[in-house]
């Protein structure tokens, strides 16, 4: 992804965007999914806290459709061909139960979530 665009993290990020439809997707969410989602860029986690809720389950799957988050579901050492992701790591997009595939993908939604506000 970054070797074909030439290392230019900017350029992958509208790619993700474009990609994974978020253009299309995100403007027809409703309230409530866009809240959590713009919760979700800040901490994964709050899928999980609110996962009672209807429209957060239909936002989680399609996150995961999308291939944008991923459920973590243990870190013990044994299912992991490398080290197992740490506990949590707000920087990385990675909280207790749910992370951002990379950083690059919760960009694009962050991204693709500020030209909703315009």
């Amino acid at each position: 992804m970054l070797f074909k665009r030439q290392w230019d993290t900017g350029q992958v990020v509208k790619w993700l965007i474009a990609s994974k439809g978020l253009g299309d997707v995100l403007p027809v969410l409703s309230r409530v999914k866009l809240e959590v989602l713009r919760e979700a860029v800040e901490d994964p986690d709050v899928i999980l806290e609110r996962i009672r809720e209807r429209e957060v389950q239909e936002l989680r799957d399609l996150l995961v459709e999308k291939n944008l988050i991923v459920r973590v579901w243990d870190r013990d050492q044994y299912p992991w061909v490398d080290t197992p992701p740490p506990e949590r790591d707000p920087e990385l997009g990675i909280g207790k139960h749910y992370a951002w595939q990379t950083p690059l993908h919760r960009e694009a939604v962050r991204r693709a979530l500020e030209t909703l506000r315009d």
